[in-house]
């Protein structure tokens, strides 16, 4: 299946949606949104990893999350934060809280960087997975990860699995308040 899939994606587009997988449970909301934890990448480096779900079925989609992700950090699936690259790609820290934008300016000054020369971008990366991507952005300071992460968790459609899926899959281990 992995080679098939992997020669028939293209590169990345504007269209496409991308999906973060969720391991966390204290990285959702009461209200059922993600917190901005969920996007701040635990590895080194500035990639935020995501899976590329175009063309696939919603079980394609969670047996990806259950093998690639929860599998392999021997933790959970209790859902997916859903994100168009559109969104991704035009995402502007301009319009950021004031103090917190003084504090980003002050540190982008000190690089000789403006809010504005901030780029965020989806790319892909199939070492892992012929559908996995990674969410980049430069210059990488701590200050803007965590700007990045608010917006992405603000422009993210949370998923949870349905029951159809826990027991299809054998997610049974996720908690009986995420299949809901």
């Amino acid at each position: 299946m992995r080679q098939s899939t992997e020669s028939r994606l293209g590169p990345i587009n504007c269209n496409e949606t991308v999906s973060r997988f969720i391991c966390y449970s204290k990285f959702i909301r009461d209200n059922n949104t993600l917190k901005a934890d969920a996007f701040r990448e635990r590895r080194k480096g500035i990639k935020i990893s995501v899976f590329r779900i175009d063309g696939l079925k919603e079980a394609q989609i969670w047996l990806i999350g259950k093998q690639e992700v929860a599998e392999k950090k021997k933790r959970n699936l209790y859902g997916r934060g859903d994100l168009s690259v559109h969104s991704i790609k035009t995402i502007n820290l301009d319009r950021i809280d004031a103090n917190d934008k003084t504090s980003l300016v002050k540190e982008l000054k000190a690089i000789g960087k403006n809010v504005g020369d901030v780029s965020v971008d989806v790319e892909k990366a199939p070492e892992l997975h012929p559908r996995h991507a990674d969410i980049t952005y430069d210059p990488f300071i701590k200050s803007i990860e965590k700007h990045i992460a608010k917006k992405l968790a603000r422009l993210s459609s949370l998923r949870k699995p349905s029951i159809k899926y826990i027991q299809n899959l054998g997610l049974q281990n996720i908690m009986a308040e995420s299949a809901n």
